[in-house]
């Protein structure tokens, strides 16, 4: 991007524009955007059309018309993850770098009272974004990869990095894949910074992650935001092969609050008691961080709960204030017989439901096909099988 199309996006032209418009959707300004703006009419519309969605997802930047670009917004960390991170990674004082600063988000929060800032970008637009958003922020920014910069940067303090898992296009799973590659670098990152943060895509196996990043890893932590699990983020540094790596789990909450669930990789599972299921006991399904850490039973364990089977179910007399996860009151238990279970949900008024399945043979497509069950509010359906292996239907209130 020039100099010139930059200025557009920050001068009092645009400034002008987006207060005489403000309120109006940026779907309807394309003729006023191409007036004002001639051939720019373009980016304008994108920053105001992104501002519209950042409003939610990164309120406070949005507030500030912070530049994204389409791919900066939709890989940019959910501000309340990014300012969790900031208390998580405690950086005051230290030096931050930032190896892969996209849209400048985690940067922003987690470098907030670093003693040093230190931006590392290979897109020519991203680095002009981040120049003018980090305008009032002492910084400094290097353009191309992590591989080029990483020789110029001065070391020490707190490293993090967010590997591009779509480089050429298409996803990627494995670290030597992404870029920059991370399981390259390592070795020289552990040594030129103090600590290391790496994070990744909830979707990536735990199992080949800490295969890949023995022995560096010391902590995993599995972040969601509310319901959705929105990253893994791993703390690199050389271990001790007597420290154990730390596994935890933490459900980000609507009211600012959070909610903890831990335990080292080499506790061993509890042995938690079969579940005996009565209507009225009530049916508990930890957050997807603890179930991506197999942390589940470790939380159950904790509250006193039984299992219902080898799946991340989980049964309990009473609810549980604060669970990490969702809780239901049971209705019913029922074998799955389709033809049967039909009949029983037609006699008792349940003709759309949400369907959750875990350790069971179909999918839940398949299984609202079998059932003929559309989605709808009036029950929950969890599909699982109980102790003996026998497939089941525990129907909960809506």
């Amino acid at each position: 991007m020039d100099d010139f199309r930059l200025s557009v996006l920050l001068g009092t032209k645009m400034r002008a524009f987006r207060e005489e418009n403000a309120g109006k959707p940026a779907s309807q300004l394309l003729n006023a955007a191409r007036k004002a703006f001639g051939s720019d009419a373009a980016r304008v519309l994108e920053q105001l059309h992104l501002a519209e969605k950042a409003a939610e997802k990164t309120p406070s930047l949005a507030a500030r018309h912070w530049l994204f670009s389409t791919k900066s917004y939709e890989q940019c960390t959910a501000e309340a993850v990014a300012r969790f991170k900031a208390k998580l990674l405690q950086v005051d004082g230290q030096s931050f770098t930032d190896l892969t600063a996209g849209a400048g988000v985690d940067a922003w929060f987690v470098g907030e009272r670093a003693s040093r800032l230190q931006l590392v970008e290979a897109d020519p637009l991203h680095a002009a974004y981040l120049s003018a958003n980090f305008a009032e922020r002492p910084h400094r920014i290097w353009v191309g990869t992590a591989e080029e910069a990483l020789p110029l940067l001065e070391g020490g303090g707190v490293a993090y990095l967010d590997p591009d898992r779509r480089p050429a296009g298409r996803r990627v799973y494995d670290f030597n894949d992404s870029r920059p590659d991370v399981l390259t670098l390592l070795p020289q990152l552990v040594q030129k910074f103090d600590k290391v943060w790496l994070k990744t895509s909830p979707m990536l196996d735990l199992t080949a992650c800490l295969n890949q990043l023995t022995p560096h890893c010391r902590s995993v932590y599995a972040l969601c935001l509310g319901d959705e699990l929105k990253e893994l983020l791993f703390e690199l540094q050389p271990l001790n092969a007597e420290d154990a790596i730390a596994l935890e789990a933490f459900q980000l909450l609507p009211d600012g609050r959070s909610l903890r669930t831990s335990a080292a990789k080499t506790d061993i599972q509890p042995v938690l008691k079969p579940a005996q299921i009565a209507p009225g006991d009530y049916l508990f399904e930890p957050h997807a961080g603890i179930i991506k850490l197999r942390l589940g039973r470790h939380l159950a364990a904790q509250h006193a709960l039984s299992a219902i089977g080898a799946a991340d179910f989980y049964v309990g007399k009473e609810a549980v204030t604060d669970f990490p996860g969702r809780q239901f009151r049971i209705r019913a238990v029922l074998p799955y017989k389709p033809k049967q279970l039909m009949i029983w949900l037609k006699e008792n008024g349940i003709q759309k439901a949400h369907v959750s399945k875990r350790d069971f043979f179909l999918e839940t497509e398949a299984i609202r096909k079998a059932l003929k069950l559309p989605m709808g509010e009036d029950a929950r359906l969890f599909f699982t099988k109980n102790q003996q292996g026998e497939a089941v239907c525990v129907v909960c209130e809506r």
